[in-house]
């Protein structure tokens, strides 16, 4: 099983609202998409989510998905300037069917 590969949804922020837990805003927010794949760094604050080989809808698109800089870190939430991102580590999906 590949430890590195995570689920990350995507979520419009439709307001700044500073003070608001991040799991909180995301209750209030659209999810923009589901993304997975393999993270190249762990995430953390003034840093990126940088995203590889990742799946979209169970279909391997290979694409790369880089995040802006990371504004603020609670749990497994992250917020930059637009988007907030859910990380949650799940199987590869190639473990899953096997």
């Amino acid at each position: 099983m590949n430890r590195n590969y995570f689920r990350i949804t995507l979520y419009s922020m439709p307001t700044k609202i500073a003070t608001a837990d991040l799991s909180t805003l995301a209750l209030m927010s659209d999810a923009l998409t589901v993304l997975e794949g393999s993270l190249r760094t762990r995430p953390r604050v003034e840093g990126r989510i940088d995203l590889r080989g990742i799946y979209r809808e169970g279909q391997a698109t290979g694409q790369i998905h880089v995040s802006t800089r990371i504004l603020r870190a609670e749990s497994n939430y992250f917020l930059t300037e637009r988007i907030l991102y859910q990380v949650l580590r799940v199987p590869h999906p190639k473990s899953r069917y096997e």
